[in-house]
């Protein structure tokens, strides 16, 4: 049977992987509780600057700078991975279950890379915030700032990026069962280690 730890750690692996996967820089990923969270994945967005100022939020959504709606439509397919790595992998995945290199030289890597003085601050930061959204709420956000007056457009918009963020997660499946293998053994992995561990697995996957 599936424990919260395992699930949790199947969630932060699938956003993390997706935010790879899309291009992201991706940082530390815990699967320590904190306060408004039972696990956390950080990863940095790039920036947006001079296409705020071209925004015309009274047009539709489709005519948003490329940019912007690039950068929207991220967000919420980072943001739903989570779940759909949590709930559509969880039967399929047993923790340590393959023994094969690639996992043992992933766990093997998050070891030699543990998190920095830095992250883990980070970390002790982001478990005193109270205020932090769930991926849920996240996403409802973002349906209201885009869609603000049309739900039923929104709702479409939601499934799409609903099924995006599927097709990332089943198409990377062995990607999430190594770093949720790693975060199950070593709680939380440095920036460092979850890079080169998605990046190992990567080379592995093309051979």
């Amino acid at each position: 049977m599936t424990d919260d730890r395992h699930l949790t750690a199947l969630h932060e692996a699938g956003h993390t992987y997706t935010a790879w996967r899309l291009g992201l820089d991706v940082g530390p990923v815990t699967i320590q509780p904190g306060k408004a969270w039972t696990g956390l994945a950080r990863y940095t967005h790039p920036p947006l600057t001079d296409e705020w100022a071209s925004l015309d939020p009274e047009q539709p959504y489709l005519r948003w700078p490329p940019a912007i709606r690039q950068h929207l439509d991220m967000r919420a397919t980072v943001a739903a991975a989570g779940d759909i790595a949590e709930a559509a992998l969880a039967p399929i995945h047993t923790p340590y279950h393959r023994g094969q290199p690639l996992a043992l030289q992933a766990l093997d890597i998050a070891a030699t890379a543990p998190p920095t003085r830095a992250e883990e601050v980070a970390f002790e930061l982001a478990r005193l915030d109270e205020h932090g959204l769930s991926d849920t709420e996240a996403l409802a956000k973002l349906v209201h700032v885009i869609y603000p007056n049309d739900p039923d457009t929104g709702l479409r918009w939601l499934c799409y990026i609903s099924a995006e963020a599927q097709a990332l997660v089943f198409a990377g499946a062995d990607h999430v069962f190594t770093l949720t293998d790693a975060l199950l053994e070593h709680g939380t992995l440095s920036a460092t280690a979850a890079r080169t561990i998605l990046e190992t697995a990567e080379c592995s996957t093309s051979i």
